[in-house]
């Protein structure tokens, strides 16, 4: 398995610390105390094989179909439904977010299908389409960013913006891995999506503050890689620096 992006994260773990105490008269007096030891765990991002990443692609086009059978109405007609309404927005403006958004997801899902390929196999097209679109991602985000901040979250809502997600979900839950003195174990557990999605599921419940920001960052890392954002530990260490 090839690692995409290594992190570590201090665990505190209480254990039992029993003393014994004597008295002036000889009394012994057993006390238990809670001791708190830091702890260093690591973990790692590591990269989607093929059939990972046809797997994804089903699941992204499953929930798809989903949000719109559920009533989410796709970007194209959102963005025609509120050209024709009132509002602080002018239609070019709204016209120009909606096309950025959909370039966007246009891109990163090239960027996904050329990542199929394993490095090896690239050629010097792949490799430099890769390096393009890792640019390109980079500045429609930051296009994006801008115009988010007149659109109120107007296109948050749609099927397109939940299959991205629950995309992103699907990956985290294959992707994450603990490092246990060089052996990796996944982190959500063994199984298919349904296993794996009882693990989160239970973490969450646990309220476990170690485990949910651990989960969190492993959320974030694939969000960035899936984006385009980055695919070396250099690259994630400054987009993550950048989120905090």
């Amino acid at each position: 398995m090839k690692i995409l992006f290594k992190f570590e994260e201090i665990q505190n773990i209480e254990q039992d610390h029993q003393t014994e105490e004597i008295d002036a008269i000889g009394t012994k007096t057993i006390k238990i105390q809670k001791i708190s030891t830091p702890v260093t765990r690591k973990f790692c991002l590591i990269r989607p094989n093929r059939t990972l990443r046809e797997d994804a692609d089903l699941h992204t086009r499953a929930e798809y179909g989903k949000a719109v059978k559920a009533g989410m109405i796709p970007m194209a007609l959102l963005a025609k439904r509120f050209s024709n309404d009132d509002g602080t927005l002018s239609e070019e403006q709204k016209q120009e977010y909606a096309t950025t958004y959909s370039l966007l997801l246009d891109k990163e899902k090239e960027y996904q299908r050329l990542h199929v390929i394993e490095e090896k196999d690239r050629t010097d097209e792949d490799k430099a389409a890769i390096a393009k679109l890792e640019v390109d991602i980079r500045e429609t985000n930051e296009k994006l960013q801008f115009l988010a901040k007149s659109q109120n979250g107007l296109y948050d809502n749609t099927p397109e913006m939940w299959a991205r997600n629950k995309a992103i979900a699907y990956y985290t839950l294959f992707l994450s891995y603990e490092d246990k003195d060089g052996k990796l174990a996944p982190f959500f557990g063994d199984g298919d999506h349904k296993a794996k999605l009882v693990k989160y599921d239970s973490l969450e419940e646990l309220d476990d503050e170690f485990s949910n920001r651990v989960a969190g960052r492993f959320m974030l890392a694939t969000a960035i890689y899936y984006s385009g954002l980055a695919s070396k530990q250099e690259e994630f260490e400054k987009v993550e620096k950048g989120n905090t």
